[in-house]
């Protein structure tokens, strides 16, 4: 019994120690503005490029997930607010033509396509903003880009 109970207080030991440092990177892009508030929700802007899977464990260690946008108000504010560049969002067809959200596995319903993207076949499962834009575009996840966490509370 005792030796579960040092396992156990092992384990919390991590655990408390891995929210303390998610706190203090959230505290600290905050700070530098890589955070922000809308709508009751917090978005983080990477300013590191990563690939789609990467991306989106890192935005599940922050306790969040790669950002899911439900309307145009909200794409335009994300827009507004990342920087330049290309940005992963949490659009996936990995089962070909199915659009759907990575945290919730819901189909997409809202979507902004820029010029003919959005059905470019088998290697292209995964969805970013254009440069400079608020249209989207799928490409190979392969491929290393910002990307935008949001979590569902501050």
């Amino acid at each position: 019994m005792k030796n579960q109970l040092v396992t156990m207080i092992t384990n919390v030991s991590k655990i408390v120690k891995k929210v303390d440092t998610n706190l203090i990177v959230m505290e600290k892009g905050f700070e530098e503005g890589q955070w922000k508030k809308y709508q009751g929700h917090c978005y983080y802007f990477s300013q590191k490029k990563e690939n789609w899977f990467e991306a989106e464990r890192l935005c599940r260690d922050f306790g969040g997930y790669l950002v899911k946008i439900y309307n145009s108000t909200e794409n335009e504010w994300l827009h507004s607010n990342k920087k330049s560049g290309y940005y992963w969002i949490g659009l996936t067809d990995l089962i070909e033509g199915e659009w759907r959200w990575s945290v919730d596995q819901s189909l997409a319903t809202f979507k902004t396509w820029h010029s003919s993207y959005g059905s470019n076949g088998h290697t292209s499962n995964c969805v970013s903003f254009v440069s400079g834009g608020s249209t989207w575009f799928d490409i190979t996840c392969k491929s290393s880009y910002n990307y935008i966490c949001e979590r569902n509370f501050c």
